[in-house]
């Protein structure tokens, strides 16, 4: 580590990747299994991919993971719901709560809290705060309880960082100013 936990602000896949080598320590089980059997089956998701690190057999754990847009939201409606799907309680509540707090400070703003990013923003003069994931080409499940608003997008933004409409922008321009407007 170069640095101190906490003290300077660096994103990278490789402490995700290293949450998933604790997982399968600590459970013996892979991670694609762990959270087939805990994750997946209690929200009803059959069908996924995750692709594996190149020359390993481990999983691309920051990266690799493909889901169906109707599966992303129901990991988005687990968390939107305090970690309850239907009738199954699949994360505890204090988890998803824990989840959603800032626990480093971004230096262009806005936070991050445990595999979760926090921004806020003044769309149409009001203060917009919400949760989100942000996945690889722009893949977004985010969460806006202040207006009541789950967005899942998908898209194929890959390492197109600059895009004129990436799912930001189009909910800034678009969304937003609609939902806004009706309020």
């Amino acid at each position: 580590m170069e640095f101190a936990p906490g003290q300077v602000w660096k994103y990278n896949g490789g402490s995700t990747q290293l949450l998933a080598a604790i997982i399968e320590k600590s459970t013996g089980k892979k991670v694609e299994q762990f959270a087939k059997e805990y994750l997946f089956q209690p929200l009803g998701i059959t069908s996924f991919v995750w692709e594996k690190n190149d020359g390993s057999d481990m999983v691309a754990a920051a990266s690799g993971l493909r889901l169906r847009s109707r599966d992303l939201l129901k990991f988005g409606l687990m968390y939107y719901n305090d970690g309850k799907y239907k009738d199954t309680q699949v994360v505890s509540k204090k988890w998803v709560e824990e989840s959603f707090k800032a626990n480093l400070q971004q230096p262009w703003g806005g936070s991050y809290g445990y595999q979760f990013w926090l921004w806020q923003d003044t769309i149409k003069n009001k203060i917009v705060p919400f949760v989100y994931c942000d996945g690889k080409g722009d893949q977004k499940i985010i969460f806006d309880k202040t207006n009541d608003l789950l967005i899942v997008a998908t898209a194929g933004n890959y390492e197109k960082l600059d895009i004129k409409n990436s799912v930001y922008a189009l909910l800034k321009e678009y969304v937003y100013p609609a939902l806004l407007n009706n309020k």
